[in-house]
């Protein structure tokens, strides 16, 4: 081993050595060894060169050792900057805990998609019976209270005089006749309506996306929404209502679904 010098004495070696490490610079690692060796140089006025041929020509068992890595192209950059992508990778898909997470957003996302068709359904069948009051009480702004079954008790109560009564009673009669093309029964279909709502509940907001708002106005995408997601036992009165509401919806030239 030799011993550290100053930097002063190191500035002096560099000075006198200055031409043998220009020389060592055109000699082969091995002999660049032995010509420091000699000349008693300074470690720091070694080049690397000269440190990677030591090493080359230590014995084996004093070589540094090379830290191998298991490379897979095709696999993540980070993964290859670990250790051991493959194990870990392979560990982290069997990870049961990690798994159950991924089936579990994966499940509420299609609930989520299952609850927000059932709640067209109910849509549905709260718009046919507002289509229907509001075309009959046309003066009523709010239609609160107001359901199918009491449209004749109804008809008593707000009408002011003889006249408004008759008009009202006209336009009933009117629009039951043409949703009875329909297979529409105001009494049967008035309370398998209200049953739906009650079960499946309502769109509770305008949808935002401009593309679910054509949807719910395409009679061809509600239909196929329908077929899809109403119990085999409700399907038949459920496309009598959707098209009943399509046939009114036709005949004002209005959106299916008024908001």
């Amino acid at each position: 081993m030799h011993e550290e010098s100053s930097p002063e004495e190191e500035d002096e070696d560099n000075d006198e050595h200055g031409q043998i490490i220009l020389v060592m610079k055109s000699f082969n690692p091995v002999m660049n060894i032995l010509i420091a060796d000699s000349f008693n140089l300074p470690k720091r006025c070694r080049s690397t060169g000269v440190r990677r041929a030591a090493s080359a020509c230590a014995p084996i068992q004093q070589r540094p050792r090379r830290r191998q890595r298991t490379v897979e192209f095709g696999a993540p950059i980070a993964n290859i900057l670990q250790d051991n992508p493959p194990a870990e990778s392979a560990a982290a898909e069997n990870n049961p805990r990690r798994r159950d997470d991924i089936q579990a957003v994966a499940l509420n996302g299609h609930e989520r998609e299952e609850e927000t068709s059932q709640r067209v359904l109910g849509e549905i069948a709260f718009q046919l019976d507002r289509r229907i009051l509001s075309y009959i009480f046309t003066d009523q702004l709010r239609l609160y209270g107001f359901n199918i079954p009491d449209i004749n008790q109804k008809i008593n109560e707000v009408a002011g005089g003889d006249r408004q009564r008759d008009e009202m009673n006209a336009r009933n009669t009117e629009i039951m006749n043409r949703l009875r093309n329909f297979e529409y029964c105001p009494i049967n279909h008035s309370t398998f309506a209200e049953f739906i709502v009650n079960n499946y509940g309502i769109l509770k907001e305008k949808p935002q996306c401009q593309l679910m708002l054509a949807n719910y106005n395409n009679p061809n995408y509600l239909q196929k929404l329908i077929v899809e997601n109403t119990p085999p036992p409700l399907l038949t009165n459920m496309l009598v209502l959707f098209a009943s509401l399509r046939n009114l919806s036709e005949a004002d030239g209005r959106p299916m679904f008024i908001w």
